[in-house]
């Protein structure tokens, strides 16, 4: 990560915490990358420098105005003077990472064969909870490669309880 992107997604989380805004900035950026992911075409107009600064700001008025946090327009027209649009989810992921952080949110993907039920997700969930004493947010991922069991991955650590894994530590011990 770039320290362009480290330094304005912390400067707009501090500025968000400051005017109790969090949540609303957070739900701004994912508004935003939503539609720059729909169109992608839309980053490199905003970063191309033939485009007058003020231009810029009029596209993006005509798109956010009245959508999104006056802060938030502010700080993509930031980008956008800087031809730095492109940087936006880098900034958005210093921005989020913050926030879960300070929410005390943990993102989790349970990797199973099949999908999860809803009962096992609350219950995989609760789990969780009492393990990490923070708030998960579980993301269940679908790999027949698995077999069966789960692999539950968290942001720095993973527990593999897959059979696939589990098979081949039995194949290791007995032709080791």
């Amino acid at each position: 990560m770039t320290d362009f992107s480290l330094n304005y997604g912390k400067a707009i989380y501090d500025l968000s915490c400051e005017e109790n805004l969090s949540e609303v900035i957070l739900n701004d950026f994912n508004l935003i990358s939503e539609l720059l992911c729909e169109n992608p075409e839309y980053i490199n107009l905003l970063d191309t420098p033939t485009i007058s600064k003020e231009e810029k700001g009029k596209l993006l008025d005509e798109v956010f105005e009245n959508r999104i946090h006056e802060y938030t327009l502010n700080f993509l027209k930031i980008l956008s003077e800087k031809k730095s649009v492109y940087r936006f989810e880098k900034c958005k992921n210093v921005f989020v990472k913050s926030y879960n952080k300070d929410n005390k949110i943990e993102n989790v993907t349970a990797v199973t064969a099949k999908p999860l039920s809803d009962e096992y997700k609350e219950k995989l969930v609760s789990k969780l909870i009492a393990m990490t004493g923070k708030n998960i947010v579980l993301e269940n991922t679908v790999d027949s490669s698995c077999l069966g069991g789960i692999i539950i991955r968290f942001e720095n650590s993973q527990i593999d309880g897959s059979l696939k894994t589990k098979l081949e530590n039995l194949k290791k011990h007995i032709f080791a």
